[in-house]
């Protein structure tokens, strides 16, 4: 379970409580080559009994752990923290110009089919 993050960890710990990793069979166990959709044992752990503040805690922490793997990347890439920590900045100024385009793209298709409607 070393490949999880730490707010999948606390899903998992939370959704499975009891079980032993002894005692729990792994993917490769539970999911032939050839099967594409996986088995119910391999869904994702629900969070459907936490607290609506622990939800928004973990996706949170899922978030900056997200960001903390991209740094690590940059990190790798550029060598030093501040040229890693200017490249992700970079990145992601890129993907918000990216997402408000997209957004005025969607927009002024919603006001050309109100405005052919009428």
């Amino acid at each position: 379970m070393s490949h999880l993050s730490l707010a999948q960890r606390e899903l998992f710990k939370s959704d499975h409580a009891g079980a032993t990793a002894g005692g729990r069979r792994g993917y490769d166990d539970l999911m032939p080559k050839q099967q594409l959709i996986p088995p119910p044992e391999l869904a994702p752990p629900t969070i459907r009994h936490l607290p609506l503040e622990k939800r928004i805690r973990l996706w949170a922490q899922m978030v900056d752990e997200g960001d903390q793997l991209l740094l690590d990347g940059f990190r790798q890439k550029c060598g030093s923290d501040e040229a890693a920590r200017q490249a992700f900045l970079d990145w992601l100024d890129r993907q918000n110009i990216e997402k408000t385009a997209a957004t005025f793209r969607m927009l002024s298709r919603c006001h050309v089919e109100q405005t052919d409607g009428k």
